[in-house]
């Protein structure tokens, strides 16, 4: 009873309750059908939004302010592009091998947001002062013209339905596509002009300067100048050309430069982006110009844009000089030696038909600096007349089967095992192991020591080293191999690598090769040893000279010597950043063993018995050498093996050579690669590498010889 009254008690609560919020909320409802109340609630919401407006403002002239004065900033100052001089080139005695000169050239300032009809009427205005070549437009750019003068006759080419079908840009490739060589003949030189023009305009983005014609005529540039009032954003300025004032004239080891209208290079777009080009900024492409980009390109002028004004904010800068370490006129005198010798060979065409290509590298060994590079490559015309062209870059970016010219890596990795000991003689015969063709040296030595297996160019000496390093100390003729370490291979590999032989030079060009390397078997792993399995670049090559001439020191090959500051007056050049030698390792063997190894090159060249003796015999600077002699087989242009009238393939040998000197304290190391240089010769002859070892040696002393009596 109790519990009932309690709980009737509670629903007359709630009922009260109820009641009371019905009337409250029926009250507001009658006074917001009042104008009055309707009027202070607008009022309150006024108030409201002009307090958050308020505190808007607030935020922006005060809170934010530097944030969107450095927006502003940022999105009205842009790099124009009007390139500056890039940095001139020197070689190591400060003669000028690569400088700029002065163009004058016409130009617009693209800015944003300019009316195509306005630049239409700049272009066509502009066409009838000046000429510019229309070669450059492609199909689709006429396409486009005719489009752009025959609007009309365009729209014909597509009917109703598709007019009505498709969307803009689909009707307007259709369009396109219907456009025939008839309607293309229609446009006139002029319009091709003007059209010319125009795309040249566009080219990059906004806020760049754009290159219209260089070296105008002097009439042209008086008619443009007084025309300048009627044709907004066209200006006559100077720019710059590169230019190639030293003996090399124009080497590829210098590089290129992209034009105007090449821009930034597709493959490294997103690089140069990055770094803050503009799309038409003229960069180094290859080599060296590529390779010190930055240092090279100097930095673009500032501007401040606003209302379409141009006010300069930072005047920009000339990029660096650099000199390299190339001597222009040791180098010039290398090149004509390879040259000629190389053409002279070639006139003897029943033994040299294959020969297409000669390499010669000359290192500072005691810096690693490279003195000269070169590389000639045959060229025949239609009358049969040979030429040669200069191909620098494939000194490191091509890779040979070198022969014996790196036995000495081969004795000394065998002293460091312990299997070969100074003085050691082996017994030189021809081998004959199971499963690998015969192997033999020139001719049957009998017993050998290391010192004339280097100097007569043994490979039956260091294929039984070989042989005792895999387990196989006591092979003979017709008796099994049994087991064997395959292990030597990569020893042998990593201890050639210590001289350069397999591994990177250091060289800072782009696409530089390390060599290939054969497969792992126990014929490749023996001849390895004498030089005819993996493949070396001539600039690895030099390295491995230059590494044995210093007693174990390799040093980094560079190409670049110094930096300079900006000038434009020789005397007052100012070096920023002078050339440091890189010592990338050092061979830590005992020095008895780096005798044995200069023994046996210096007999190589200066014995009567040394392969070599032919050409270096009687030379007065002292060489120390070894030759080499790389067997292979001619190949046709798709890299079939040619084959002489009894089917057998066509043997072909390879000459190379590595060389220092003077034999103590050396001043130069050079390689010599000649590839497919000529084909077996019936005895012992005076192969191209050996010819143009000598004389390359000779020029350089003889020129310092002469530049020390200047």
């Amino acid at each position: 009873m109790v519990k009932r009254m309690r709980q009737t008690r509670q629903v007359k609560q709630k009922t009260v309750k109820t009641k009371k919020f019905g009337r409250f909320f029926g009250e507001i409802l009658r006074r917001a059908n009042s104008l009055v109340f309707r009027i202070h609630i607008l009022k309150l919401l006024s108030l409201v939004a002009f307090l958050v407006l308020l505190v808007g403002v607030y935020a922006v002239q005060l809170t934010y302010a530097d944030y969107f004065v450095t927006y502003l900033n940022t999105a009205t100052t842009a790099n124009l592009r009007r390139d500056v001089p890039r940095g001139i080139i020197l070689d190591r005695h400060g003669e000028v091998l690569v400088s700029n000169t002065a163009v004058r050239v016409i130009t617009y300032q693209h800015l944003p947001n300019t009316p195509v009809e306005n630049m239409r009427a700049v272009a066509n205005d502009l066409a009838e002062l000046i000429e510019v070549d229309t070669s450059e437009l492609r199909e689709l750019d006429l396409k486009d013209l005719f489009v752009w003068e025959f609007p009309d006759e365009a729209r014909e080419l597509l009917t109703d339905a598709e007019q009505t079908a498709l969307e803009d840009a689909e009707a307007y490739q259709l369009t396109l596509n219907r456009i025939t060589d008839d309607h293309l003949e229609r446009l006139t030189d002029f319009q091709k002009q003007v059209h010319t023009i125009f795309i040249r305009m566009n080219r990059g983005t906004g806020l760049t300067t754009n290159m219209i014609t260089e070296n105008p005529t002097d009439e042209e540039i008086a008619i443009v100048s007084e025309s300048l009032s009627r044709l907004p954003g066209i200006d006559i300025s100077v720019d710059w050309q590169r230019n190639y004032p030293s003996v090399l004239g124009r080497s590829p080891i210098f590089g290129t430069v992209s034009e105007h209208g090449q821009g930034i290079p597709a493959d490294r777009e997103a690089y140069f982006l990055a770094m803050g080009y503009a799309p038409d900024s003229r960069v180094g492409t290859s080599h060296v110009e590529s390779s010190y980009q930055h240092l090279l390109a100097g930095f673009p002028s500032q501007y401040y844009v606003s209302d379409g004004d141009v006010e300069l904010l930072v005047e920009g800068y000339p990029g660096f000089g650099i000199s390299l370490t190339i001597d222009a006129e040791f180098q010039e005198l290398v090149e004509d030696i390879v040259e000629r010798r190389f053409l002279q060979a070639k006139r003897n065409e029943s033994t040299t038909r294959f020969m297409e290509q000669a390499h010669v590298v000359v290192l500072n060994p005691n810096t690693g600096e490279i003195l000269a590079m070169v590389g000639k490559e045959l060229r025949t015309d239609a009358g049969g007349r040979h030429r040669t062209v200069n191909n620098p870059m494939a000194t490191f970016q091509r890779s040979f089967s070198v022969g014996s010219s790196i036995k000495a890596a081969t004795l000394l990795a065998g002293f460091e095992a312990g299997v070969t000991r100074i003085g050691q003689t082996r017994y030189d015969a021809t081998l004959r192991l199971p499963g690998s063709p015969p192997i033999s040296s020139w001719r049957d030595m009998g017993f050998v020591n290391e010192i004339i297996a280097l100097s007569q160019s043994s490979n039956i000496y260091f294929v039984r080293q070989t042989l005792e390093m895999a387990g196989i100390p006591n092979f003979t003729n017709g008796s099994p191999i049994g087991q064997y370490d395959i292990g030597v291979l990569r020893r042998y590999r990593d201890f050639f690598a210590q001289f350069g032989l397999g591994s990177s030079t250091g060289i800072n060009l782009m696409h530089e090769s390390i060599g290939q390397r054969a497969d792992s078997t126990l014929p490749n792993m023996l001849f390895l040893a004498m030089g005819q399995a993996d493949t070396y670049s001539p600039m690895q090559l030099a390295q491995f000279a230059a590494t044995l001439a210093t007693n174990g020191n390799r040093f980094q090959t560079q190409l670049v010597r110094d930096v300079y500051l900006p000038t434009n007056n020789p005397d007052e050049r100012r070096i920023i950043q002078s050339f440091t030698p890189n010592l990338l390792n050092s061979i830590d063997l005992p020095d008895r063993y780096w005798e044995r190894v200069h023994q046996g090159h210096s007999q190589a060249l200066l014995s009567s018995e040394g392969t070599g003796f032919g050409v270096f015999g009687g030379s007065d600077f002292d060489p120390a050498g070894k030759t080499g002699t790389a067997q292979d087989f001619a190949r046709d242009e798709n890299g079939n093996t040619l084959r002489n009238s009894a089917g057998e393939p066509i043997e072909v040998h390879s000459r190379t050579l590595i060389a220092y000197a003077p034999r103590e304290n050396p001043e130069i190391a050079i390689s010599i690669v000649v590839p497919l240089n000529e084909l077996p010769p019936p005895a012992r002859s005076s192969p191209l590498s050996l010819q143009i070892g000598r004389e390359v040696m000779e020029a350089f002393f003889d020129l310092q010889s002469q530049r020390s009596r200047r």
